[in-house]
This record gives C-alpha cells, structure tokens and sequence, in this order.
C-alpha cells in the first residue's frame, strides 16, 4: 500500500535548520515509512511534517517526532511509502467535458463494426436532431477487422435522425448527411477555406472532410449546452466553470491552467504583445489558478507528427521569438508544444536567443510532447533549465 500526498513537490523541504524546526509544531507527521523525496539525489527519508498544507520538514523519524503538538495527527507508515502528489501535466479538461453527454468514445475499440454499432446506440438514446460525436481519441488502424474511416452513407443507415461528426486527429472529420448541411457542406457549393471536401467519382459528398479547419467548423456547430450544465446549473464557459466551482467549493481536484490563444499574423503578433500585461499568473490559491502561457505561441508553427517533417520558416519563427520575449519580459512561464526536429530545434535557438536578451532560466520554461527529441537537445534544455513534459500518447 502507498500513501500519497497531494502537494506539489517534496524536495523543497529537505532542506531545514534544527533552529528552524524547533518553532514548528506540525499539524500532521508521518514517521516509519519511505519518503521519496525527488531532490537532485533522490534522497529516501523516513519521515516528513506538514504544516497549513505545506511539507514543513523532512528528515529521520526521531527528528519528526520533535515536530509534534497535543494536536498533531500522527500517521504510522510501518515501512510504507510516500510519493510526491501526482500531476497530469498535459489534459484538455476543458474540451474532454464540454460535449461530453454528446459523445461516443471509441478508446479500445478493435472492430469497426462495433464503433458503428456504439454510435447507432447513442444516436438511439439522443433526441432527434441531437448532436452525436467522437471527438478525437481513436484512429482508423485501431480497427482489425476494417482499418478505415466511415463513410456518409453507413453513418446515415445507423442515425438517420441526428447530425454525426467524428473527429480524427486534428486533420479530418468524418460526417452524415445531417451533419453536413448544418455545416453548410454542399456538393455543388465551393469548398470552405482550408477544408478539401471529399467526393465520389459522381461528384457525391463522401461525407469526409480534410484539413485542419474542419475541427474548428464541427465544434463551431455543437452549441453550449454542455457548458450550461458545468456547475451547479449555472451557465458558465471554459475557465468560468472551474472558477464557479471553485468559489462555490465544489472542487475536488487542482487544476491550474495556461492562458491560450492562437495569433497567426505579424498583426496578431502586435496585438498580443501589447496586452501581454495583463496576463497575471499567480493570482490564485492552491486549487486553482492561472500558471502561464502555452500550448502554441505562434500558431502557423504548431506541429503534428502526421506530418512528415518541420520546417518553420525564419520569419515565423522570428515571430515565435518576439512572443516569447514579450512572455520572458512580462515574467510569464511558456509551455510550447513541439513534436518534430525541426520544431524543437528552432525554437530552442529562438530561447537561447530569448535568454542572452531576458533569461528564462527562473520562469520553468516547458516543453510538451518532444517525441523526436534528440539527446542533444535535451543538453541544450539543460543549460535553459527548460523542462520536459513527458505523457502517454495512446490512439
């Protein structure tokens, strides 16, 4: 069995004077166990104080002891180990709940057959003219028996009253006739902007959808009425729902988030940088709060690894650069997303840049994803003090 403890890091507090400590009169300790520590050494302790939800003290049990009040709690680990709290250091809460009472999830679904009877039974259990959709977290070759996508045809035999979209990945959506119209998607209408609408050798609508754009354009039709339901019976959108919850005590878990927003122009550069200001972390408590800047800086520069390989220009990435001192002058903590050479190779030139201008080695400056990392840059990320966010990634 394990203990866990929900704070932040324990290594901090390996370090305390006897003078220091001799003040502190804990309101719970834990002595006997296995304190893992996670300092430079990975030091193992045996005991640890916690004081108004703060690691006051680690050390040997007997050092603990002295920690103790009339009204400590007192916990007896008899050799147990206690780790530091686990963080999810990269999920989007927000859009994973916000259709959530729309959606089929295909997760571990081998059969193609049985993805389709799965999005038959939930358009059977929704209203007609209910939005029924699988927004990412599946991919054609999870299908053993059928490794491909759907067509129009077979999602409007199993739903033939609802609209049916299907996102795959970030590049395709997969959708019904209804769907279609409600997105405006005619075979003898133009093709929207960045959107390549797929169609048979008649000139019918496939009922595919290709290209990064199409995401926006489904999710631009769901509505909000998931987000009407997100506390309490309030009618609250993204951040404000965890802000409701969390005023009205109702939650259960820290959740820290990153400011986000998508400039794609030297325009959308300026402006961003001239309210870059008003961006405060910080502002919150221990359960929520607003920690930085990220997913993506400069949106054209956002990588994938469908795509064969990163080749950001240097204007763009000239644009990256000046986000990301306007972030470092402001103070502000950056977590980028990058998955291909090319992206982590120029935007880590871009910081090493950044920090002969304004360092960034105190702002915990973080990567996500990394997947073609090389040992080389993980030296560079080093000498940054640049983190890496590392995750599963199952299909």
């Amino acid at each position: 069995m394990r203990i866990i403890i929900g704070v932040l890091t324990i290594a901090a507090a390996t370090a305390w004077s006897n003078a220091a400590a001799t003040q502190i009169v804990a309101d719970t300790v834990l002595v006997g166990g296995k304190i893992v520590t996670v300092d430079d050494r990975f030091t193992i302790a045996q005991a640890i104080a916690v004081k108004n939800d703060r690691i006051v003290a680690v050390g040997s049990s007997a050092d603990i002891e002295k920690l103790k009040g009339p009204a400590t709690r007192v916990l007896e680990l008899g050799g147990r180990t206690v780790i530091p709290g686990l963080i999810d250091n990269h999920a989007h809460f927000m859009r994973a709940a916000e259709y959530w009472h729309n959606e089929v999830r295909l997760d571990g679904v081998t059969s193609h057959n049985e993805a389709l009877g799965l999005i038959k039974q939930k358009a059977a259990q929704s209203k007609p003219g209910e939005w029924v959709v699988v927004l990412g977290g599946w991919s054609e070759e999870q299908f053993i028996d059928e490794p491909r996508g759907f067509t129009r045809t077979e999602l409007d035999a199993i739903a033939p009253d609802n609209p049916v979209g299907l996102q795959l990945f970030y590049f395709r959506v997969y959708a019904n006739s209804t769907a279609l119209k409600a997105m405006g998607i005619e075979a003898s209408l133009p093709d929207p902007a960045g959107i390549k609408v797929e169609k048979d050798d008649k000139g019918q609508l496939t009922g595919a959808l290709n290209g990064g754009p199409a995401i926006g354009l489904l999710r631009s039709k769901l509505g909000d009425v998931a987000r009407e339901k997100a506390v309490a019976g309030t009618k609250a959108s993204h951040i404000e729902a965890f802000r409701l919850a969390h005023d009205s005590g109702q939650m259960t878990v820290r959740s820290f988030y990153n400011h986000y927003e998508e400039p794609r122009s030297a325009a959308d550069v300026d402006a961003l940088i001239g309210r870059m200001g008003s961006i405060k972390p910080f502002q919150g408590d221990d359960w929520f709060d607003l920690t930085g800047y990220g997913e993506t800086l400069y949106f054209p520069l956002h990588d994938a690894l469908l795509a064969k390989a990163a080749n950001p220009s240097g204007e763009a990435l000239q644009l990256w650069q000046r986000l990301g001192l306007a972030l470092a002058r402001n103070g502000i903590h950056l977590n980028v997303h990058a998955q291909l050479r090319g992206s982590i190779e120029g935007f880590l030139t871009a910081m090493e840049a950044i920090n002969k201008e304004r360092p960034i080695k105190g702002l915990r400056w973080t990567f996500s994803h990394l997947d073609q990392a090389q040992p080389q840059d993980l030296e560079r990320m080093k000498r940054l003090n640049v983190y890496a966010q590392i995750h599963s990634r199952p299909l």
